[in-house]
């Protein structure tokens, strides 16, 4: 007797929710199409500029900002020269490996060569290292 007490309960709140997805459904099918009618309807009425009009629009922006003036004065004012600079220098540092994709362990890490130097009584490059050129020919 219970479970047909619970059947009976179960078949109304099926047809509801049936009824309200049908409802949600033809509300956003026919208003999608409303919607996109209308926008497609306006979008035929005003025609793409062509290339004549897109350059005229172009010409005259720019004849705009030709017409610009500004007032450089303003950078002369004692407020202005009274600002302090107040940024800070960002030191470079190496960071990561030269090719983040290769296997751990697989790199050799090298550390740049010094920059040459150049004695001023002989005129010559004296430089740091092995001095080997790798050519074995």
């Amino acid at each position: 007797m219970q479970s047909n007490q619970q059947n009976s309960a179960k078949v109304p709140m099926i047809i509801a929710a049936v009824v309200l997805l049908g409802a949600a459904f033809y509300y956003f099918y026919y208003q999608g199409d409303a919607v996109a009618t209308d926008a497609q309807s306006s979008l035929a009425v005003s025609s793409a500029p062509t290339n004549e009009q897109t350059g005229a629009n172009v010409l005259q922006l720019l004849n705009q900002i030709r017409a610009l003036k500004i007032d450089t004065k303003f950078f002369e004012t004692p407020v202005y020269q009274s600002l302090i600079d107040f940024s800070v220098e960002i030191p470079t540092v190496n960071v990561g490996r030269p090719n983040p994709f290769s296997n751990v362990g697989s790199f050799v890490t090298t550390t740049p060569a010094p920059a040459p130097t150049v004695s001023n009584a002989a005129a010559t490059i004296h430089t740091t290292g092995s001095g080997s050129t790798g050519g074995g020919r």
